[in-house]
């Protein structure tokens, strides 16, 4: 604390006395639900001693100021300097939970109201909120209760328990008072949306072919990453019904079907990938990638995509974020449209082929892949030897062979397929993993769809695969790829 004798500290606090005017930034209100022991003998009397209490708040953006002014007061130099100091040791603004960080501006700081908050030509104020003093409430305004100084008190008072605002609250509960003597209510008016939440535009502007839609995921529970199919599917379904409306029109883009109802050959149709993007093994984004572009009509159909339906749960609220072009408007923002060498799993990856065996049971075998590298992870995770985690994964102990459309086999085929290059080291990934440490089996994930087609084996499989040059995302391999099955997420080294 600043070194100040009490006179000098009570010029400053009497030039805070007058009311101020406000700026209030965006924010919202909350509230917790908790059980408080009224009794002192609550310890004695658990069954009996707790009465649900709502705790209220209001929640503010880090960035953004609240800002006090007084405009017709001034402080001399020694002044401005001592209530400085004052506010940089002010820990908590009201409660002890609202943490702070308070400091005096010399200058009114840019608010968005052309920099002043009060007009001095015509005298209105210009603050969003501002004592009332006998003035007209406005059509947008409404009008709250403050509690501020008296006018007339007395500031020459020692500052000690026994001044009129210095009162601890014990005290104010034996005396039955809800404030202290030297306080008063005195009316206020702020906008009648204060507490409204503040949505922001999505900052891409609708084009002639967007490839890629955005979408921030909330709800009450979101689902676990082990959903990722299941949410990719229920998002196929929800995009083709604000396509299709009351009308019922169909979309080859977005079912991937024509009109006929045959499957289109290739990928070009629509992605629909969930996604954790922070790590705590929650979905919480979504993304539809459309090679083959998005025209208008779609674009102002999904942007109109509010919500998932989802059976024997929470519906999933869908924030849109913005539209592109291309995939490179979201390199910076999105890892998945990122150009990287290495990537790895973070949903299983189901073949589309059985693996081929012998009558006997044997497996059909085929060399091994020439100039194809394979790492064995550090764990294992539930296989006991490196032999069991090879064999699961369609590759001979001794690496000289591999299985004839074995899980290996495939996952170069679906490269290949997909236009990528052959990589340089593959690495069997036994388990999923988020950067927070989040892990699951890929056993634990959803892997087949309940209508249309069924992977061709049940078994999923995990990858870390390296190539020799950076590849372009997404990476979205096997069965189950237009719906967040064989996701890839790139590696940063």
């Amino acid at each position: 604390m600043p070194e100040a004798g009490e006179e000098e500290v009570r010029g400053v606090l009497e030039k805070l006395v007058p009311p101020p005017l406000y700026h209030l930034p965006p924010a919202t209100q909350g509230h917790k639900r908790h059980y408080m022991p009224w009794d002192k003998n609550w310890n004695q009397k658990r069954h009996a001693a707790k009465t649900m209490v709502m705790d209220n708040f209001v929640c503010v953006p880090k960035d953004e100021p609240i800002v006090a002014y007084w405009p017709d007061q001034s402080l001399a130099t020694n002044q401005k300097e001592l209530l400085r100091q004052l506010l940089d040791n002010l820990p908590y603004l009201g409660r002890a939970e609202s943490i702070c960080e308070a400091k005096l501006v010399e200058e009114v700081p840019d608010i968005g109201r052309d920099n002043e908050l009060f007009d001095p030509k015509g005298g209105q104020s210009l603050a969003e909120a501002r004592p009332l003093n006998g003035g007209d409430v406005l059509t947008d305004e409404e009008m709250v209760e403050v509690l501020v100084p008296q006018e007339d008190i007395d500031m020459s008072s020692p500052l000690n328990e026994d001044h009129p605002l210095l009162v601890r609250t014990n005290e104010l509960k034996d005396e039955g008072r809800v404030h202290p003597s030297g306080a008063r209510w005195i009316n206020y008016v702020r906008p009648k949306d204060s507490f409204e939440p503040q949505y922001g535009e999505p900052d891409r502007e609708m084009g002639p072919n967007m490839r890629v839609i955005r979408y921030r995921l909330d709800g009450k529970v979101l689902p676990s990453v082990k959903e990722t199919l299941y949410v990719g599917d229920k998002a196929r379904a929800a995009a083709m019904s604000v396509y299709g409306g009351p009308e019922k029109k169909r979309s080859s883009v977005l079912s991937g079907k024509d009109e006929k109802g045959n499957m289109l050959k290739g990928h070009n149709h629509a992605f629909y990938l969930p996604t954790d993007e922070d790590g705590d093994g929650k979905l919480d984004h979504m993304t539809i990638y459309a090679p083959m572009g998005l025209d208008e009509e779609h674009q102002e159909a999904l942007g109109g995509l509010t919500y998932l339906r989802r059976k024997r749960s929470y519906d999933l609220d869908t924030l849109l974020l913005g539209m592109a072009e291309t995939r490179e408007a979201w390199v910076g923002e999105v890892d998945l449209f990122g150009k990287f060498k290495c990537w790895k799993s973070i949903t299983p990856y189901m073949l589309t082929r059985h693996p081929k065996k012998k009558s006997s049971g044997e497996w059909r075998t085929e060399p091994f892949p020439e100039g194809l590298g394979v790492e064995i992870p550090d764990e294992l995770g539930h296989f006991p030897t490196m032999h069991h985690l090879l064999l699961e994964y369609g590759v001979t102990p001794g690496m000289d062979e591999v299985q004839k459309d074995g899980p290996l086999s495939q996952l170069l085929l679906s490269l290949e397929r997909r236009g990528y290059p052959k990589p340089e080291v593959v690495e069997p990934i036994p388990e999923y993993r988020s950067d927070k440490g989040v892990s699951h089996r890929w056993l634990e994930f959803k892997r087949h769809r309940k209508y249309g087609l069924k992977p061709a084996v049940g078994t999923p499989y995990g990858f870390k695969i390296t190539f020799g040059e950076a590849v372009e995302g997404p990476v979205t391999l096997g069965y189950g790829s237009h719906f967040g099955l064989g996701l890839f997420e790139p590696i940063r080294r």
